[in-house]
């Protein structure tokens, strides 16, 4: 969860599963609203070319939590996003041992959310401590190349 609007090109490398012996390169440009309110006019030109989607709370915050209805509502308005890859991320894991039982959000209302608008996977990160920070992009990354395989196939 960011501060302003950030955008940045991600690149990663990937092994086609087809032929081991050759390597492609992906390039991910991450938009990241950081929750702002200014920024929501924007959403539906960004959304409208989505390929898949990171949803992130903190962790040691209900209410950013409670904030990600509106965000998926948006995802499924805006970038088609019951068909598209999407990841839960819950960030600042590093937090929670030090962090009050009241302000934690729930395992079971994590779950919840999973189940009800059918998330791929969920993953806890630490930006402090560089845990799953890559592995989410990674993870994304590879959810959107069997998404658009799928979605290809001609039968």
């Amino acid at each position: 969860i960011g501060l302003n609007f950030h955008s940045i090109d991600l690149k990663i490398r990937n092994i086609d599963d087809t032929d081991n012996s050759r390597e492609f390169l992906n390039v991910l440009s991450i938009f990241d609203f950081g929750g702002q309110e200014r920024f929501k006019a924007l959403l539906p030109k960004f959304l409208g070319g989505a390929n898949g989607v990171l949803l992130v709370f903190d962790l040691t915050s209900k209410k950013s939590f409670e904030q990600l209805n509106f965000w998926y509502d948006q995802v499924i308005a805006h970038a088609n996003g019951l068909n598209l890859p999407k990841i839960l991320v819950g960030s600042k894991s590093d937090l929670i041992s030090s962090t009050p039982i009241d302000n934690l959000v729930p395992e079971e209302e994590i779950r919840n959310f999973i189940q009800e608008k059918n998330i791929d996977m969920f993953v806890k990160t630490s930006a402090l401590e560089n845990q799953n920070v890559i592995t989410v992009f990674k993870e994304l990354n590879n959810l959107m190349l069997k998404h658009l395989k799928t979605q290809y196939v001609v039968c």
